[in-house]
């Protein structure tokens, strides 16, 4: 259930990493913030294995300074935090790897995978949603991170409600439906009790994930009203409302703590043009998934923690034809960019442009990343421009 007020409010304060115990308390009180229900489900944005200190993921002393509002206020609530990651690692080394692991050491709280919990069907403009069952019988904290978004321009809490579902309907959003209209509508059926945003730091630029660039903003959020903490980021990120198609303008709020003026920094937004990584020439299309996304990413770009990365990124060098451009296009793209001759298509939602065309297709939805790496390999031996 969500708490109202004649006019909701969205407290802002800035915090270090030194101070965000504290500060994290004082923003909760500042909207006089009480969980109702004797269990307390907590979101994080837990994309995959990233630092906190990239921007990506919400940071895990976020998570920890709400568990200790609620241990040393509410002791007897339960306390259990989860998310749905993307594809291509598993729930236990995205939290174990993003630090998140010692929360359960220290605090013994339950951890859950959104991918494998009970879920009920609930009615939504598409027909029928499947939402995990906790939902109904937890009080429900949603804590998103400040960030740019390629395919939406930001994302924050409204955006971040995505995670809560099937991997199958993430997909659906992107490819079946209008995504901008698909999230509004889950945020019109699914009200968190309370939203946070991190900002301590933020990503701007070819976000949401290693493409972009953290951005120290020193900054938290919070508010029970979905639509105006989103507006207000929006504020502190200097982008219009109107460039972010999913959230809707609302500007009937009010703001505590500290000003928000204070803490503007316009963001750097997504560059629309083909992101490179050397001589190979990454083409999204809006209607990408984040799974094809992050498993793209994870074929192109070199990872020095990773032995896969890096015999690929060595396989690449030894062929003698690194040198030549590969165009990679990935959603579902209508035709053919001008800038790619002959590119090489990205995940089965390019199958009839790759039929169309005779286009060479790496297969999969998502592909998975080995077989990503595979094909430019073959690609390169077959004589890519």
């Amino acid at each position: 259930m969500t708490r109202t007020h004649e006019r909701p409010k969205v407290a802002i304060l800035g915090s270090t990493y030194g101070t965000i115990n504290q500060k994290v308390r004082e923003l909760l009180e500042l909207l006089d913030y009480r969980p109702v229900k004797e269990k307390i489900f907590i979101k994080p944005n837990l994309t995959s294995t990233f630092s906190p200190r990239t921007g990506i993921i919400t940071s895990p002393r976020i998570i920890e300074a709400l568990i200790m509002y609620v241990r040393d206020g509410y002791p007897e609530r339960k306390i259990v935090v989860g998310d749905g990651c993307a594809t291509g690692a598993s729930f236990g080394d995205v939290f174990r790897i993003s630090g998140y692991g010692y929360l359960v050491k220290k605090y013994g709280i339950e951890v859950v995978d959104l991918d494998g919990v009970d879920r009920a069907d609930v009615r939504w403009k598409y027909g029928a949603l499947r939402l995990p069952e906790l939902l109904g019988t937890h009080e429900y904290i949603n804590v998103a991170k400040m960030k740019t978004n390629a395919t939406t321009v930001a994302t924050l809490a409204m955006k971040n409600q995505k995670g809560l579902l099937e991997r199958k309907m993430k997909r659906s959003f992107h490819v079946k439906m209008d995504l901008h209209d698909a999230i509004r509508e889950l945020c019109a059926v699914v009200r968190p009790d309370l939203s946070i945003i991190d900002g301590m730091p933020a990503l701007e630029g070819n976000g949401p994930t290693v493409m972009g660039t953290s951005k120290r903003m020193n900054v938290i959020m919070a508010s029970d009203n979905l639509y105006a903490i989103d507006n207000a980021a929006l504020k502190i990120m200097g982008i219009e409302v109107s460039k972010v198609r999913h959230i809707p303008a609302f500007d009937d709020y009010t703001t505590v703590g500290e000003p928000l003026e204070k803490f503007i920094q316009p963001f750097r937004l997504p560059d629309p043009s083909p992101w490179n990584v050397g001589r190979l020439y990454i083409h999204f299309s809006d209607a990408i998934c984040s799974q094809c996304d992050m498993n793209l990413q994870r074929t192109t770009l070199p990872s020095f923690g990773d032995p896969s990365s890096l015999a690929f990124l060595s396989r690449y060098i030894a062929s003698g034809s690194f040198l030549k451009r590969i165009d990679i296009l990935s959603g579902a793209a209508a035709d053919v960019p001008a800038s790619a001759k002959k590119p090489l298509c990205y995940g089965n939602c390019l199958r009839p442009l790759a039929a169309k065309h005779g286009l060479p297709i790496v297969e999969g939805c998502p592909p998975e990343v080995d077989a990503g790496r595979k094909a430019i390999l073959d690609f390169l031996r077959g004589g890519s421009r």
